[in-house]
């Protein structure tokens, strides 16, 4: 499973890119989820490509969009996985305080979109924890070696 090591100043990872392949409505999404060095906390998320309805669906591509995922969170506080979620409508009208942190603002029109990019990239993330647990655990050193050469 491919993802991408962050280096930007001497050789520790700073974070790590997964590429995310979701079902949507209308046809494949491809995304790219980054993560900070904690392992937990997302640093940020774009779509490269998609099918959905512009102005529906297509809301996936827009700033706002992108500029929701960045600090929420993919694990409890407690350490258990849980990814990020889409809510239907906005976080603090639809979502319990309590787990605010492990969702997004939904788009208006395109819950099914949501739902297939929340789905993809939980199925995604889930098979990517052992990445995100070396995070975690500051042993994000120990992935270097498996790496291919930059």
């Amino acid at each position: 499973m491919p993802f991408y090591l962050v280096v930007q100043e001497g050789d520790r990872p700073e974070g790590y890119i997964v590429p995310i392949d979701a079902k949507g409505l209308w046809g494949p999404i491809n995304a790219y989820l980054a993560f900070g060095s904690d392992g937990a906390t997302v640093k940020g998320f774009t779509v490269y490509r998609h099918a959905e309805t512009p102005g529906l669906g297509g809301e996936i591509e827009k700033k706002w969009f992108r500029d929701n995922w960045v600090g929420k969170k993919i694990v409890t506080r407690q350490g258990k996985f849980v990814s990020v979620g889409v809510a239907k409508g906005r976080v603090e009208e639809m979502v319990p305080l309590d787990k605010r942190e492990h969702y997004v603002d939904g788009i208006s029109g395109a819950t099914l979109t949501g739902k297939y990019l929340a789905a993809g990239i939980r199925d995604t993330l889930n098979q990517y924890e052992p990445v995100a647990v070396k995070f975690r655990k500051n042993l994000a050193h120990e992935l270097e070696g498996a790496l291919a050469p930059r």
